[in-house]
């Protein structure tokens, strides 16, 4: 399903900044054709976390989808095992 654009709440958008130390707006750059996806259930909305680079890094992206278009929740630098997840998909031999 193409996506037509990206949108997320602007309270979260300022929060993950602050932690993260990166902007949603970001997402521009994220590299979703090589991206490790996997539904991510939670609550009482399907998730879906995604692992791919970003410019020249790796990140990790939590989103949902609603009207064909990506809903960000989080960006961050991926944890170890989202690493050794990315990498296993990307380098399975």
């Amino acid at each position: 399903m193409p996506y037509e654009s990206y949108e997320w709440d602007e309270d979260k958008r300022l929060s993950n900044l602050a932690k993260h130390e990166i902007d949603f707006e970001a997402i521009l750059d994220f590299d979703w054709d090589n991206a490790v996806t996997e539904p991510s259930p939670r609550e009482n909305e399907l998730r879906y976390i995604a692992i791919s680079y970003l410019r020249d890094r790796l990140y990790t992206v939590i989103y949902t989808e609603r009207d064909n278009r990506r809903r960000i929740i989080s960006l961050r630098r991926p944890s170890r095992r989202e690493r050794r997840h990315y990498e296993r998909h990307i380098r399975p031999y």
